[in-house]
């Protein structure tokens, strides 16, 4: 567990909501979370019931979340968050090609689907204490 935290730098106990519709994901993934040294406070199934558990007092360091998901979507999650909840990072994640992927990325942080425990709290760490939005992307 420290090897992460070292190596990335978020900080013990760093708190995760996790946001993934199908149930055994969710659970392999909270146990990856775990593993590296992130706290699960949370698996909401959608980015609805994420969002009402965030609304009723729900405190996290971050919003870990699917983008595909029925309803509300991982991408509106992320865009409520960071007009409403700045504070709150949010990593993104798919299973779904790379155009998604580098379509998504221009806006917020997204790692792909399968990922690996090490990718993700490089990620993780990356991302500790900063804004949900990333600095545009400027294009010649």
């Amino acid at each position: 567990m420290a090897f992460f935290q070292d190596e990335t730098g978020f900080p013990p106990g760093y708190t995760i909501l996790l946001v993934e519709d199908d149930p055994l994901v969710a659970r392999v993934a909270s146990d990856q979370l775990e593993s590296i040294g992130c706290t699960v406070a949370h698996i909401a199934a959608s980015a609805e019931a994420a969002i009402r558990w965030i609304d009723a007092d729900g405190d996290v360091d971050m919003v870990f979340s699917d983008i595909v998901m029925p309803g509300m979507n991982g991408v509106a999650l992320a865009t409520y968050l960071a007009e409403r909840r700045p504070e709150i990072s949010v990593l993104l994640t798919t299973g779904y090609g790379s155009s998604l992927l580098q379509e998504q990325a221009r806006q917020f942080q997204v790692i792909g689907k399968p990922w690996q425990s090490a990718d993700v709290a490089l990620a993780i760490g990356g991302m500790a204490g900063k804004p949900v939005m990333q600095q545009p992307v400027l294009r010649a």
